[in-house]
């Protein structure tokens, strides 16, 4: 099930407690902790669900960079960790700072990144971000 799809059964089902809740006992304490429990369990529900597919997605993720790295060398893989270190977001300069390569060769390296579709550059007005694909 898709995200927005759990979150539309998380609030049907809370919305049906909720109101079954008011229309059979109205304004009784019982019914209104009996719909409070039902809607914080169902928002637990959806937290748990939420967090194991990030918890998944990111297992994918760090599999598959890893991959990647292997299949670079040298300094293509020098750049590449450091795209990784940074969160996958990263301005051109940082990287030719910390690599201490020059301004042309980190841009000849971050040109073959994007042609094997490792990286996007995005233009930040005189700067380029960095940005794992």
């Amino acid at each position: 099930m898709k995200k927005n799809e759990i979150m539309v059964v998380v609030i049907a089902i809370s919305s049906f407690i909720v109101g079954l809740s008011f229309s059979y006992e109205f304004f009784r304490i019982p019914a209104i902790i009996a719909a409070w429990i039902g809607g914080a369990a169902a928002a637990y529900i959806f937290l748990s669900a939420e967090e194991s597919v990030n918890d998944e997605k990111e297992k994918i993720n760090i599999k598959d960079l890893l991959n990647k790295l292997d299949k670079l060398k040298g300094n293509e893989k020098q750049i590449f960790e450091e795209i990784i270190s940074e969160d996958g977001k990263v301005m051109q300069g940082i990287l030719v700072e910390k690599s201490n390569l020059s301004k042309a060769t980190v841009s000849r390296i971050l040109d073959s990144l994007e042609g094997k579709g490792l990286i996007v550059r995005q233009r930040h007005g005189m700067n380029n971000v960095i940005l794992l694909k």
